[in-house]
């Protein structure tokens, strides 16, 4: 399984994660899928529109193509402060080439029915050693227009001695491991790590590093899987930050993120209400 990370600084600021999915496998789609000729060039008609308005810094236009969904979560001015400041980081864009286009046609564990499209590029920035990106369209149902539910990026810039490091402020992961198997094995082995079993879910807590990571059931359609909570610091500030090992289809892993966010969210809620109180003073 390919390793594939995203970081998320707000549990669903999805759009400026770094994602990277691996190979899928034929039991990751539900069915088979051939678009006609004019879904086809919808979607590389609509690919090139909304990557002409944010290179073109038409932020407004680009917004108004992601789901009602996605731009309620997302507030506008916060979407566009962060392009702006990747995109001054990254410095001017040479090429962008377009690698994949990948149809799934109501995929298992997917957020909601329907046909998701994939879009793969592989970009040349002035300021980075690699950039790649892809876009997943979404429709409900035939007729209805496609709308951009996600645009995940990985960004890695040069450094003086002209290896690729993390950009500062670029969404990259944390996971320190090459697989889940052995970040299990190593966080099994550590004295500072408290495991339990919630629902088919193994996880392990990490007080010092304010840390919790969830692997997913056997069951799971993304098994195997795991998902790392950590806190970031964006700005000065320590926000919620998410990274995620997956190698299923893109539907998938988004399900999977929901999932560990719902769980993450519930387990503080948990302990919160089961810590002692304070005695009056």
């Amino acid at each position: 399984m390919l390793r594939t990370r995203t970081l998320l600084s707000l549990w669903m600021f999805a759009i400026s994660a770094a994602l990277s999915f691996g190979a899928l496998s034929s039991s990751a789609i539900a069915s088979e899928y051939s678009p006609p000729a004019e879904e086809a060039d919808r979607i590389q008609r609509l690919s090139a529109a909304y990557f002409e308005h944010l290179d073109g810094g038409e932020y407004a236009e680009a917004y108004a193509l992601y789901t009602a969904e996605l731009r309620a979560m997302i507030p506008f001015d916060a979407w566009r402060r962060d392009e702006r400041r990747r995109r001054d980081a990254w410095g001017a864009l040479r090429r962008r080439d377009r690698v994949a286009v990948t149809w799934y046609l109501d995929p298992p564990d997917s957020p909601r029915p329907g046909l998701y499209v994939a879009v793969d590029y592989v970009s040349d920035y002035a300021e980075l050693a690699q950039h790649t990106e892809f876009l997943i369209w979404y429709r409900a149902k035939p007729g209805d227009a496609f709308e951009l539910t996600r645009h995940e990026v990985n960004a890695v810039a040069k450094s003086e001695d002209g290896r690729g490091l993390p950009h500062p402020g670029a969404p990259v992961g944390r996971i320190p491991y090459p697989n889940v198997d052995t970040a299990r094995a190593a966080l099994a082995a550590r004295m500072d790590a408290r495991k339990t079993d919630v629902d088919g879910w193994t996880v392990f807590d990490v007080p010092d590093q304010r840390a919790r990571w969830l692997f997913t059931p056997a069951q799971h359609p993304a098994h195997p899987s795991m998902v790392l909570f950590a806190p970031i610091e964006r700005n000065g500030e320590w926000v919620p930050g998410l990274d995620i090992m997956c190698g299923s289809a893109p539907p998938i892993c988004q399900a999977l993120i929901e999932q560990a966010i719902a769980l993450h969210e519930r387990l503080d809620a948990d302990a919160a209400s089961s810590a002692p109180s304070s005695p009056p003073r």
